[in-house]
């Protein structure tokens, strides 16, 4: 008995641990909150410093998933791709926070495909992505994007760019997936319950040595229905991931507290097709829609100056692609009712000796005047309000 309440201890301490999701450094996470609602709760929010979290989900209701977004990692315009990504395997600059040297003109790509999660060029990582499904999925477009003559370019950009900003296909995709991760999650439960209620019962009530084979029947029973529906949902929600999937499998079926889990592995990257502010405007709160989009915004209308000896062609496809997305951006903004310009205005003062701020993360500086170094050198801006009141405290 004391030996099955180890093991109990360390299955349950595998188990929370596998209520905590990695979070890569500039993503973002959604709560599932709710699979009848298909509700979003924005848990791990932008940062002028990107840098990787934890987000934690709760341990009695497996289908409260978390769900990563990603923003753009790569910039296109009629002349090439930008990677937005600071892991290629060639030199680079940044300019305000997004990398902008590794530019491959569309006249010298040769060849385009993808391995897991990475993006090829030519036989070169060009960009390290959300999700195998996202990754697979560039490589083919952006291929069909090279076929077509550089003045159709800029139009079907546009039209990418609009499609991955659409509330309404997000609310449709989260939908279906909600009833996959509801279905499996219902499994899940059923699973933890008997394993840290059910099963210790038994063995305190009949002993260890007459129950095991049944208690381990049942093990394998519910974790082989559970693998088979996760590869069910898997497959209906990311054709294309491949290889994820079945990496996934063999971890839920050699590992009961992965099992207890598979909403985890099934949720993920429910949006590996979607901007952010695409799912906060489907499912999300007012409030977080409104943070989603000042953010975007800043960080689409404000960059640091231009590198003195970068790419120039670089710089002018990135600029151009990030002009079209904060296009993008403000047509969703008025859609909802709100006005682009203030939400972007600057906080009202903290203090009196408040004089400038960054127009990208809104920090607040007693200068008159200088550079943001968390945004990569933006130039700080005098504070409109240095003669109103201050912000309560």
């Amino acid at each position: 008995m004391i030996e099955f309440g180890l093991l109990l201890v360390v299955v349950l301490a595998l188990y929370l641990m596998e209520c905590a999701v990695w979070i890569p450094a500039g993503s973002l996470a959604f709560l599932l909150c709710s699979p009848l609602d298909h509700s979003l709760k924005l848990i791990v929010r932008p940062r002028p410093i990107e840098r990787p979290s934890l987000a934690f989900s709760n341990p009695f209701v497996p289908w409260r998933a978390i769900m990563v977004c990603n923003p753009p990692r790569i910039w296109c315009s009629g002349d090439g791709i930008v990677s937005g990504c600071a892991d290629f395997e060639q030199p680079s600059t940044k300019n305000g926070g997004n990398v902008i040297g590794n530019f491959v003109p569309f006249e010298e790509i040769r060849r385009l495909e993808s391995e897991g999660k990475n993006l090829y060029v030519n036989g070169a990582k060009f960009a390290s992505l959300g999700s195998e499904a996202e990754a697979t999925f560039l490589a083919k477009w952006l291929q069909g994007l090279k076929s077509r003559a550089k003045q159709e370019r800029a139009a079907e950009i546009y039209k990418e760019i609009k499609r991955k900003l659409a509330p309404e296909r997000a609310a449709q995709v989260l939908s279906y997936s909600a009833q996959k991760i509801y279905s499996l999650g219902l499994d899940c439960l059923i699973l933890t319950v008997a394993t840290f209620l059910a099963m210790p019962f038994v063995v305190w009530r009949w002993g260890l040595s007459l129950t095991w084979p049944f208690l381990i029947s049942f093990m394998i029973f519910n974790v082989g229905l559970i693998g088979w529906e996760f590869h069910s949902g898997q497959h209906d929600l990311y054709p294309q991931a491949k290889e994820a999937r079945w990496m996934s499998m063999a971890m839920i079926l050699l590992s009961p507290p992965a099992a207890m889990r598979a909403t985890r592995y099934l949720a993920k990257d429910i949006a590996w097709d979607f901007h952010p502010l695409a799912m906060a405007a489907a499912a999300g709160s007012k409030g977080d829609f409104e943070l989603l989009a000042s953010w975007f915004l800043r960080d689409l209308t404000f960059s640091a100056e231009l590198p003195v000896g970068g790419n120039l062609r670089a710089i002018e496809s990135a600029t151009w692609c990030r002009e079209r997305f904060r296009l993008a951006v403000i047509d969703l903004v008025r859609k909802r009712g709100l006005d682009e310009t203030a939400l972007i205005s600057p906080r009202i003062r903290e203090s009196g000796l408040v004089q400038s701020y960054c127009p990208r993360c809104l920090c607040q500086y007693t200068v008159i005047s200088g550079v943001c170094e968390d945004c990569g050198g933006i130039s700080l801006l005098p504070h409109p309000m240095k003669n109103r009141g201050l912000a309560n405290c």
